[in-house]
């Protein structure tokens, strides 16, 4: 759902006004604020930059949704092995 959200209706529909750049660093920023974590703010505004860049590469969401999921699986088990 977040992918939807943020890559492809904030950064989709930025892009068309404000053009590729200024479109990812919003959205991007916008997927760390919206997170509510001042500790991961960075991290998540970087990730979110880095699937940004990821659909404005492929023209699709899939990869994004891919790379989203793994890096939430790689949490998860980090979080899960270490306790």
């Amino acid at each position: 759902v977040e992918e939807v959200v943020f890559r492809g209706a904030v950064l989709g529909g930025l892009l068309s006004r404000w053009g590729a750049l200024p479109a990812l660093l919003v959205s991007s920023l916008v997927f760390g604020l919206v997170h509510c974590n001042m500790n991961a703010f960075l991290p998540l505004t970087v990730l979110g930059g880095v699937m940004g860049y990821v659909y404005l590469r492929t023209a699709s969401l899939y990869p994004a949704v891919i790379y989203h999921a793994l890096f939430n699986l790689t949490n998860l088990s980090l979080v899960f092995f270490t306790k």
